[in-house]
């Protein structure tokens, strides 16, 4: 690895390095999984200088893309380990979060309850605080029965 000017490393070097733990897209759909060092939830992570970035998102801004205020990187290929930046885009939490494959992801996604009655404007409750929907055909005879 060659030194920039003073004695510390240049931008370059370290896109060197970064590209050094990447696995190149075989079979994997594209995907350039990472080799390094993933956090504890199997999201890659990199050091460059003193600062330890996500690693997707530092190459992203390496590669001068901007993420603005107030967004996250959404992984599109749903693979938390890789770092091609075309399979990341900008996004609310809120989206990130119905995106994915956890519970809530999963049960804003769905389109109906579970007795099978469809979520529409006007069979829908949303909790004041925003956190969730329940179903009125359902709530109502909930209530009934009480």
């Amino acid at each position: 690895m060659t030194r920039g000017e003073r004695g510390r490393f240049t931008a370059g070097d370290a896109l060197a390095r970064f590209m050094g733990q990447v696995q190149p897209p075989a079979e994997n759909g594209g995907c350039w999984l990472w080799l390094g060092v993933v956090n504890n939830a199997g999201y890659p992570t990199f050091r460059a200088g003193k600062r330890v970035s996500p690693a997707y998102r530092w190459l992203y801004e390496q590669l001068e893309r901007e993420v603005p205020a107030g967004l996250e990187l959404d992984h599109l290929c749903r693979t938390p380990c890789c770092v091609n930046p075309d399979h990341v885009e900008p996004v609310t939490h809120r989206e990130n979060i119905r995106r994915g494959n956890a519970v809530m992801g999963i049960n804003a996604r769905k389109t109906h309850c579970d007795r099978g009655h469809e979520f529409t404007p006007e069979n829908t409750y949303w909790r004041p605080d925003g956190k969730g929907r329940h179903c009125l055909t359902c709530r109502r005879a909930a209530d009934r029965n009480r």
